[in-house]
């Protein structure tokens, strides 16, 4: 078989996996009934949970709600609904004006079991701490942009969730401000940043609070925005609304001059990017000010960081799977597979006498068929 012919076997190969793997992957990708089967657990009393409702939803399809139940004490099963191959589904449960959300995988399955676990409801402080208070003031040429990081820590035992409609979180921003700041939360049950609506008192003292639910573990609140500074010079203002241990604030970039009455410099941070201050041991209702003046036009990092109002443009980055990939390992596995059958095949074709060595030529030449062979005959003969 001449080499043309060995290429045009495995091209053909190749062929019948490109028209046929689509095919595959097409099958595969079928929607196809689903079924949830799902335990909810009370982690407070460690007793089955209720839920006033269960739903699944399917996240890739925009929060499209696919199957819901009402009522639920323990254990239920969602069905009636369609599942595909590399989407993203979000369990939600409310229980006590709490949601609480669980992602669940069916992978190539159509029925699967989760647990979800849910608290009960505390409005109580106590044993919730915020572990972390900074603020990242940095210049925007004729903008100063302000970024409130809060940690918070709920370490209550039995573990209930904080959850208040008056306000479980307060916080304080200058009376000036054109728009509502941008709040967002995020805890280990969430793989990004949520948006919180925030609403002003009444009573305009610049106070605003958040509805957030802080769950057992950590909580981050981000408060940003930002605020004039044409002319280069603002005095930053803050009352104080949860007792902090320390306040630290960041100020960029490193020639901004401060007023730092009553702040300990902590110099520039690791990087070099911030000059850092701090304040020990605030209580609620303390007042801080901090006067900047000046500074380089823009801070290195701002493109990174964004903040509120207009600040609030913060990009966030998230890397999703790609609901193609089962698809695309079956297509390479099977033109594998095409090509070393191709392959096997060609050299399986191949004649004999292409393949012998010497040892093959040896058997020739013991055959009796060599001139040499022939001319001894002759002499005898």
């Amino acid at each position: 078989m001449t080499l043309f012919q060995h290429f045009l076997r495995l091209s053909r190969a190749v062929v019948l996996v490109l028209v046929v793997g689509p095919a595959i992957s097409s099958w595969a990708q079928q929607p196809r009934q689903g079924v949830l089967r799902g335990s909810i657990v009370n982690g407070t009393t460690g007793e089955p949970g209720l839920a006033k409702k269960v739903t699944l939803i399917d996240i890739t399809s925009g929060m499209q709600p696919l199957a819901s139940l009402n009522d639920v004490n323990g254990n239920f099963t969602l069905e009636n609904f369609e599942v595909e191959s590399g989407k993203t589904y979000l369990l939600q449960v409310s229980f006590d004006g709490v949601i609480y959300n669980s992602h669940v995988d069916f992978g190539q399955e159509s029925e699967v079991e989760t647990s979800l676990t849910v608290y009960d409801v505390t409005r109580d402080w106590t044993d919730i701490e915020i572990t972390t208070a900074r603020h990242l003031l940095r210049r925007a040429n004729d903008r100063l942009r302000v970024d409130k990081l809060y940690r918070v820590e709920n370490k209550t035992s039995p573990p209930r969730t904080l959850y208040d409609m008056e306000g479980s979180f307060r916080f304080n921003v200058p009376t000036e401000l054109e728009r509502t700041p941008a709040v967002s939360s995020h805890s280990a049950s969430s793989t990004m940043p949520v948006s919180q609506s925030a609403f002003p008192l009444a009573d305009g003292s610049g106070d605003y609070f958040i509805t957030t639910a802080f769950k057992p573990g950590l909580t981050d609140i981000t408060v940003s925005y930002d605020v004039d500074y044409s002319e280069e010079r603002y005095l930053f203002r803050e009352k104080i609304t949860h007792p902090l241990s320390e306040l630290l604030i960041l100020v960029a970039p490193l020639d901004v001059r401060l007023d730092s009455e009553g702040w300990e410099i902590l110099g520039p941070e690791p990087e070099g990017r911030f000059t850092v201050l701090r304040r020990p041991g605030l209580a609620s209702g303390d007042q801080v000010e901090l006067e900047l003046s000046g500074g380089s036009e823009y801070a290195q990092g701002m493109a990174a960081a964004g903040s509120g109002n207009g600040a609030s443009s913060r990009a966030q980055v998230t890397k999703l799977p790609d609901p193609t990939r089962f698809h695309k390992w079956v297509v390479v596995l099977l033109m594998g597979v095409a090509l070393t059958y191709g392959l096997m095949s060609a050299l399986g074709s191949v004649p004999a006498s292409s393949r012998e060595g010497p040892a093959g030529r040896e058997d020739l030449s013991s055959g009796g068929n060599t001139a040499g062979e022939r001319s001894s005959r002759r002499d005898k003969n």
